[in-house]
């Protein structure tokens, strides 16, 4: 059989093919370096966790704090902020005219009930006490918001929880977490920032999104959207990248001048999914 010698420009397009398939994944790695590092100190910092194992919770402002495992607030709120360690953390609609937000397993210790307070039209909820080391604890939060309430914002800084949103129309949802999934089902919300370590992401919009923005450096992420959005950029370092079916590695990229919405999902390790319904 004669051997084929490659013409000169075929072998030089090879080899910057793989120079740039190499120079992606590197990238990768070091943004995923980064994200980690980034992500844990940014949830720390929020948190108040600052002993050399992350449990010594602290928090500024403690003494405005009420203390309480089952609550109601004004229907007014529409400014939501989360700080959680460890447990499900479930966002739901509900008929009715107040805000109840609970928690489960309730403590027989004092110090380990949430802590809550509202400041105007925001409300602010912490996991525990300030200033006490805590060992061991996870319990689960659940927050009802009536179906008549206008959301404006939605944060929530965690270590390790899986955080569902059922239904509900908002302007904003932000989340950072270390170890977690986030399930988004149903839902309308403007803008959606997510930045996570080990992170499965779900996202079904009733509404098309203005801008959604996910980093993660483990984990996949599912997007359902109503139509097609705007301008879209995937990027994964080992995963496999998967649009209305079609299948690509490494990197997809479109610009749509028809659709609505600006799409970014960088992950390092992990497959990504982008289906629109029309």
């Amino acid at each position: 059989m004669e051997n084929r010698k490659r013409p000169a420009g075929e072998t030089a397009a090879i080899i910057l093919s793989v120079i740039a398939a190499a120079a992606l994944v590197i990238g990768g790695i070091v943004a995923a370096v980064i994200l980690v590092v980034g992500t844990v100190l940014n949830v720390q910092t929020k948190l108040g966790l600052w002993s050399e194992d992350y449990k010594e919770y602290i928090y500024s402002g403690s003494d405005s704090y009420v203390s309480g495992s089952d609550f109601t607030v004004d229907s007014s709120v529409n400014k939501i902020n989360i700080d959680w360690i460890a447990g499900d953390i479930t966002v739901k609609t509900v008929e009715g005219g107040s805000f109840r937000v609970y928690e489960s397993p309730e403590s027989d210790d004092p110090e380990d009930i949430m802590r809550h307070k509202t400041d105007g039209s925001s409300l602010k909820i912490k996991f525990r006490a300030s200033g006490v080391y805590q060992s061991e604890h996870k319990k689960d939060l659940t927050v009802e918001i009536p179906a008549s309430a206008e959301i404006k914002s939605v944060i929530i800084n965690t270590v390790s929880s899986d955080i569902t949103f059922e239904g509900g129309s908002f302007g904003d949802i932000s989340v950072n977490t270390v170890s977690g999934g986030v399930m988004l089902s149903d839902i309308s919300c403007c803008e959606l920032d997510i930045d996570g370590v080990s992170c499965d992401v779900s996202a079904d919009f009733a509404v098309q999104p203005r801008d959604v923005d996910i980093k993660a450096v483990s984990g996949e992420v599912e997007l359902k959207l109503p139509q097609e959005p705007e301008d879209v950029e995937l990027e994964s370092a080992s995963g496999t990248i998967r649009v209305n079916g079609a299948q690509t590695r490494l990197k997809y990229e479109s610009d749509s001048r028809a659709g609505e919405g600006d799409i970014e999902v960088d992950t390092v390790s992990g497959d990504i999914t982008l289906e629109t319904k029309s």
